[in-house]
């Protein structure tokens, strides 16, 4: 175990150590792979690192990274860097490795406020400084530089706002002198300290201890190692020794202790001898333990083949080998009724699924006491025996019960079933249906039956793709800046909504809004008096959010589902981009969805045409003729005709002029003009006994009428003779018998008549009024 922990250990540095930082730091034992926080693109076959997902705070640059089984690295130029990779980002320290002969590109680290330390491990000339690198980076600590000399591409910015307090640590005061010219802010120190010997020191000892622990004779490559120690020996008490002579030390000795094997020539001697063993035997079915040997040779060839097994299993392979031949002889009893038993027992044990069946461990525990038998020196009584139990232990193993999984199975289909076929795609419909029959056909199976069918079962179902319902219009809601709180529906639930668990929107950001990362919008629905809230952020950078983009969704899940008649209120607010002009999303759909994925109501700008349109129809046909022309009426009976005729998916656009031809026929209704004149009687002294004269009308010429045409002219009638009201009755003089009489005009009379009575309880006035107006009515009909 011990060698195993060292050589993974040491494989580890052969690939990640890189030259001890020489600054006061302690020794670097080995290298990160950072490369799954990056994202890259390609183009020409160049790869791009394009993004930093800011998930780690001390990130080391990859010096290569594997697209789609393709392979770019840093220093043949097939990787690069984006400008401003990290700009505004959280890390806190970034290390270059050895292949880095520059920092990628420009302005790496812009306004990187986080940074506080980078270390450029590139131990050669001319590290390369690019423009505005650490503009911004006011939080900046230490900056080491390996390399024996710099240059730099543009000094402007490079240093911009970085504090006075940070130190540069360097080789020379060659690359001291370029960084003062390039206005480096803070201080920069020489490297003055003697080489890091620490970690090669200790390894050193650690291999000694190693060797001395175990037994080198029963290993190849000990030899290589005391070498390497040796070497390593040399150097370490060398004062002149560079710190990439002391690194190289390590890193041999990682390579000699990878290169030590166990010592196998005893197995391979002892597997030759084996094989040959049993190629001497002209009848193995004579023989006891001849399966047991062959397989005991197998295990022996492939612990010969695996580098990775310990001594202990080396020498355990060994001694199971040894003890295997010497296990074979010949047999003294007849086998071959308990051999035909362990025959079919072995091939239904193997070709079954344990958990399908019941006593599946009583019967591997019979087949292992028979094979034992078989193998061994025993009576014919003891070989009878075991065919006996085996038989038994065969026999008794019976088929699990499934009906839990079957009441599950046809519990799912029924689910299923009740969905509208409607609502999905056609082609994940039809694997759906193919899923069921195949589930449908099984009878009387196992339990991994029903099982694999209720796991195709889910994956269909989860896989039915939904037909989109309602395409989403234009915005019918804005959702403000400052946290201003819009509300989309405050309503009772209606019965489609009956059975959503969450409600998805689709929306459109403003034109100079993005829905980046640093964006958020917060839905908040009461059902029922319980709250369900969510707050969904963006994605992407700044940069690579599109401004104005449309077809942005979000879901708020809901605690509860929603019950007919439910009060439910949705609304939703925002605090991003208070720097908006105007709105910062306008919401284009509202989709109500069941926990199947069914969506059970859409509202969008269109669906709220529709339902006006509804209810503009429903007002118009409460609308009686009454006193309206023929001609306006008719033309709001065929708007109204129109607009039923749409069809429930008609376009906005045709909704709309729906609504306005309604609109336009209601307004103009018009009442008709008469074509009937009365003329008054002539005033004319009251009389006790006289009876009032009544109108005369003028027979009309026209033909027979319609119902409908008589009931509409009797309306107008009735409104033509509506009573007068008088204002003023003043009499003269009682002795001459004399009144005044003054009343308010009636719209469209053509003349009045008066009535007078010497009583006061007198009803002949209203009766005669009734007379006069069948009269007029009488007239009209003929």
């Amino acid at each position: 175990m011990k060698m195993k922990y060292l050589k993974r250990f040491l494989s580890v540095l052969l690939t990640g150590l890189i030259s001890l930082n020489v600054v006061s730091l302690a020794a670097f034992a080995e290298e990160t792979n950072d490369s799954s926080h990056f994202t890259c693109t390609v183009t020409d076959g160049v790869a791009t690192l394009a993004t930093f997902d800011n998930l780690i705070t001390d990130v080391t640059m990859p010096e290569q990274v594997v697209v789609e089984g393709t392979t770019y690295k840093f220093e043949d130029q097939t990787l690069k860097i984006k400008p401003k990779l990290f700009g505004n980002s959280t890390v806190e320290k970034v290390t270059y490795p050895g292949k880095y002969t520059s920092f990628g590109d420009q302005q790496i680290f812009y306004n990187a406020k986080s940074l506080k330390e980078v270390i450029l491990k590139y131990d050669g000339e001319d590290f390369t400084f690019n423009r505005g690198t650490f503009y911004g980076c006011s939080g900046l600590e230490k900056l080491y530089v390996y390399a024996q000399s710099i240059n730099y591409t543009n000094q402007a910015s490079m240093f911009s706002k970085v504090p006075t307090t940070a130190v540069a640590y360097v080789q020379n005061n060659g690359v001291k002198a370029v960084l003062e010219e390039l206005s480096w802010p803070g201080t920069i120190e020489v490297n003055d300290v003697s080489v890091n010997k620490t970690f090669l020191n200790n390894k050193i000892i650690e291999m000694e201890n190693y060797l001395s622990e175990i037994d080198k004779t029963k290993y190849n490559g000990i030899e290589e190692l005391e070498t390497a120690i040796a070497h390593a020996k040399t150097v370490n008490e060398n004062a002149s020794a560079t710190q990439t002579e002391v690194d190289n030390e390590v890193i041999a000795l990682a390579s000699a202790l990878n290169n030590i094997k166990i010592n196998k020539t005893h197995l391979s001697e002892k597997i030759a001898e084996a094989e040959a063993f049993l190629n001497e035997i002209d009848n193995p079915d004579k023989y006891v333990g001849i399966d047991n040997l062959r397989s005991r040779i197998i295990n022996a060839k492939l612990a010969l083949d695996d580098d990775n097994l310990s001594l202990d299993n080396i020498e355990s392979t060994l001694n199971y080998l040894t003890e295997a031949m010497n296990n074979v002889h010949l047999r003294t009893v007849d086998r071959t009724a308990l051999k035909d038993a362990l025959d079919q027992a072995r091939a239904f044990y193997n070709s079954i699924i344990w958990t399908d069946y019941e006593k599946t461990n009583e019967l591997s525990i019979a087949i292992s006491d028979a094979s034992r038998i078989y193998d061994g020196d025993c009576t014919q009584e003891q070989i009878n025996q075991a065919k006996s139990d085996l038989i038994a232990a065969h026999q008794a193993v019976t088929k699990r019960d499934a009906s839990d999984l079957i009441e599950e199975m046809n519990e799912i289909i029924t689910n299923i079933n009740i969905l509208d076929q409607n609502e999905y795609t056609e082609d994940s419909w039809a694997v759906m249906q193919a899923t069921i029959s195949e589930a449908e056909e099984i009878n009387d199976g196992l339990r991994s039956d029903y099982e694999n069918a209720i796991s195709n079962l889910k994956t269909a179902r989860s896989g039915l793709v939904v037909k989109e319902k309602e395409p989403a219009g234009e915005p019918f809601i804005n959702i403000r800046k400052g946290g201003a709180e819009s509300e989309l529906i405050n309503k009772k639930a209606e019965e489609s909504m009956n059975g959503a668990v969450k409600v998805k929107l689709t929306l459109d950001c403003a034109d100079d809004v993005s829905f980046n990362k640093y964006a958020s919008i917060e839905l908040k629905a009461i059902i029922a008096g319980t709250e369900s809230y969510a707050k969904i952020v963006g994605t992407g950078t700044e940069e690579e959010a599109i401004k104005g983009e449309k077809g942005v969704v979000v879901e708020l899940p809901l605690k509860n589902p929603i019950a007919t008649d439910d009060d439910v209120k949705l609304t939703a607010y925002t605090w991003a981009w208070n720097g908006a002009k105007e709105h910062v999303y306008g919401i284009t759909k509202i989709e109500y969805i069941n926990e199947v994925g069914q969506i059970l109501r859409t509202i969008t700008d269109r669906t709220i045409a529709m339902d006006k349109l509804k209810t503009e129809i429903e007002k118009a046909e409460k609308i009686e003729q009454g006193s309206y022309s023929d001609e306006s009426f008719a033309e709001l009976t065929k708007a109204i005709e129109s607009a039923k005729a749409l069809e429930e998916k008609a376009s906005k656009a045709d909704i709309d002029k729906a609504i306005d031809a309604l609109d336009k026929a209601v307004k103009g209704l018009k009442e008709p003009t008469p074509t009937e004149s009365v003329t008054p009687p002539t005033s004319q002294e009251p009389s006790s006994n006289s009876q009032p004269t009544k109108p005369s009308i003028a027979p009309t010429t026209k033909a027979t009428r319609s119902n409908a045409d008589v009931i509409k002219d009797k309306k107008a009638a009735q409104k033509i003779m509506k009573q007068a009201k008088i204002t003023k009755l003043k009499a003269k003089s009682k002795a001459k018998k004399k009144i005044t009489v003054s009343w308010k005009k009636v719209k469209k009379a053509k003349g009045y008549q008066v009535e007078v009575s010497a009583k006061r309880t007198s009803k002949s006035l209203y009766s005669r009024n009734s007379q006069l107006r069948r009269s007029l009515i009488s007239r009209l009909k003929r």
